[in-house]
Formats: structure tokens, sequence, C-alpha cells
């Protein structure tokens, strides 16, 4: 039975896998810890529709009201911490931010498992919708330990969206802070599970602690070439560098995606500082970076593509952006922002119709 049992699970959970493919988003999330211990995490998205992502500054003191099922008032409170953040389709919510205390948030796809909580009425005062938990993580807290204590406080339940087909959209979240921890929260089953991101990576179905199981099937990778055998008294060296790497998954779903960042990561070199983790980041998410036409539906046309990629520094408290048309990098500097209370919230779109090209200056050049 116990066999029967676990081949049984082991099909259905493929099956997710695959279908899941054809219609889920790709992002990747990677945490990168430099020797000076500056703490760099980069994120993608990939997404089939246009985002139509904004950037915006919520200034310390924003006033926030949560929805709560049934179109009544859920949980409300006064940020504490001044924040920005890129939002998507439309909808004031945080998808990806950064706090000005060093508090990174991202929330990734996670379909056909995830599903929030069921919220009676009476705990309207803790319900927090899946697409408010980022401004409620961002605004009032500035470390991990505060965020996982504090998750007792509140429900969260699924808001249905008419651009979604009128479902909620499958979420879960990773939250990092400046001293490197990092958790993931997944509400699978109407159940909160929590983990800690020990390996510094997230990306999307099937759950967290699926991925975790699934390297045990790599680890005899390495970054070190395989040495050359003999056979037949002739001696085959590999072919070219990276041998040791034979067998890592290159295609883009999420199960092959979370183990080519893993052993990317783990495998580089450390970086000294901010600069070089920063660059290490650009490095990381590079790997997986999605050209339109790559990864499409077969029956809507419609082709996942990374429309942005962000960069979150959180001791220096810098956010950057790139786009898929421009991979120039721009950035918003929390330490000089102006989030005083009362400031009005500022956005604009992050849409770039080409790249930038810095051309250049011939006489700028040596002669010889």
């Amino acid at each position: 039975m116990k066999k029967k049992s676990y081949y049984s699970a082991f099909l259905i959970i493929t099956l997710l896998i695959l279908n899941s493919t054809k219609t889920s988003t790709a992002c990747t999330d990677a945490r990168v810890t430099a020797k000076d211990g500056s703490v760099l995490t980069a994120r993608s998205m990939e997404f089939g529709a246009a985002m139509n992502s904004r950037l915006v500054i919520r200034p310390r003191g924003s006033e926030f009201e949560s929805p709560a099922p049934g179109n009544t008032k859920g949980k409300s409170w006064k940020g504490k911490y001044g924040f920005t953040y890129l939002d998507g389709l439309g909808i004031d919510c945080v998808v990806d931010g950064l706090n000005e205390a060093g508090l990174g948030f991202g929330a990734l796809y996670l379909p056909d498992f995830a599903k929030y909580e069921e919220v009676e009425s009476s705990m309207n005062g803790r319900a927090i919708s899946n697409l408010q938990l980022g401004a409620w993580i961002l605004s009032q807290f500035s470390n991990v330990d505060e965020v996982r204590i504090s998750l007792s406080e509140i429900n969260v339940w699924g808001e249905k969206l008419s651009i979604f087909g009128n479902e909620y959209v499958p979420l879960h979240y990773v939250v990092h802070d400046s001293s490197g921890k990092s958790i993931v929260l997944e509400w699978v089953d109407g159940k909160l599970s929590v983990y800690d991101n020990t390996i510094g990576v997230m990306t999307n179905s099937p759950p967290y602690d699926w991925h975790l199981t699934n390297l045990r099937n790599y680890i005899s990778l390495s970054p070190d070439n395989s040495n050359p055998v003999v056979v037949g008294g002739i001696t085959y060296p590999a072919n070219g560098q990276g041998s040791g790497l034979f067998g890592m998954p290159g295609d883009p779903t999420p199960p092959s995606r979370f183990i080519q960042t893993a052993f990317a990561l783990t495998s580089s070199t450390t970086p000294n500082d901010a600069t070089e983790a920063l660059i290490l980041g650009q490095k990381l998410l590079n790997r997986v970076d999605l050209p339109e036409g790559l990864a499409r539906d077969p029956k809507s046309g419609e082709s996942d593509i990374t429309q942005w990629v962000v960069f979150r520094d959180h001791k220096d408290k810098v956010y950057y952006y790139r786009t898929y048309n421009d991979m120039t990098l721009r950035a918003i500097d929390l330490k000089t922002a102006d989030l005083s209370p009362g400031v009005s919230v500022r956005r604009m779109s992050i849409a770039v119709t080409s790249p930038t090209v810095k051309f250049i200056d011939q006489n700028s050049m040596d002669v010889f």
C-alpha cells in the first residue's frame, strides 16, 4: 500500500508540473551574500500577458486597508516604513519591493497548489488579501524574524479578479532581510507553511519543499571538470569546460530553473562586496532569461517572456530594475528618497520601447 500510494502521489505531482508549465509564469528568485556581509537578492518576472508594471514609492505613515471576502472591509493598518515596489496588471499591489529597513518581498506564481484560508466574517479584522500581503510586510516590518512572529496575527484569503477569469492569482512569497535571513511563505490546502530559505533560491510550482527534495537527484553535479578516462588504451578527455555539470537540466520549467540557479549560485566565486554581488545576481538571472517565443502555449500562442528583472540591495537600500526591451539598470536609492509622512505616493511606468545605447566618442580613444 505504501509503495502504491507513493507512486500515485508521484504521478499526480508529475502531471501537475506538466500542466502548469503550459500556463504558468516562470519567475526565479536568488540570494547572493558577499564576503563583506552585503546581501543582494535578484528576481525575474516572466508572464505571457503584458504586466504593465509601474514603479511606486510609498512614504512612511501610509494608510492601508485590505478587502475581505464578500466586498467587505478587512485588516487596516498604518505603515511604519517607506518602501518602493513594482505593481502589475493595473492593480495597486506589491508584486516585488524593498523597504527602507532593507526588507525585501517577492510574490511568485504557484499554480495548481496555492490555496488560501477560508475567512469568516468574524475574522475580517485579521483578513488580508493575497494581493495585499506585500504591502503589509514592507510597510510594517524591518526583518524576517518580525514577519515570522506576526504571521499569526493575520488570515490570508484569495482575492478573485475579473481580469484573471474571476479566480484568485495563485502565489507564494519570499521575504529577505539585510542580515541574509530569508523565508518562503506558502498557503497550500488552506494552511500556511513557513520555510527557512537556506538554499537562497525560489521558483514556482511545485511547493518549496518538493524542490529541496529534488536537489537530491543532482548531488553529483560539480563545477570541477571530469577527469579523462582511458578506454582500450586510448585517453578520452571531456569536450570543453563544464563537464562536471553534465546532466544539469537546461529547460525553463520551475524544477529545472531551481536546479540551474541553485548550482550556479553555490558554485560561483563568492563576491567581495555589493558591487560584485550585483554583477553575480545579473549573471544568475541571465541564465534563465526568456526571449519571446521560447516558451509558449500552443493553444493561445501566448509566450512567457522576462518582462522585468529586479535586484534588491538590502544593505545599501537600493532597488534596481531592468526591462525586456532595455537591459540598462535603473534604480531607486531609498536612503535619499523622500519617505516623509504626508508625502504623496509617486508612481511611473517602467515601459521602455528600445534599448539604451551609449555611442563611443572617437575623440576619447587612444591614438597609436
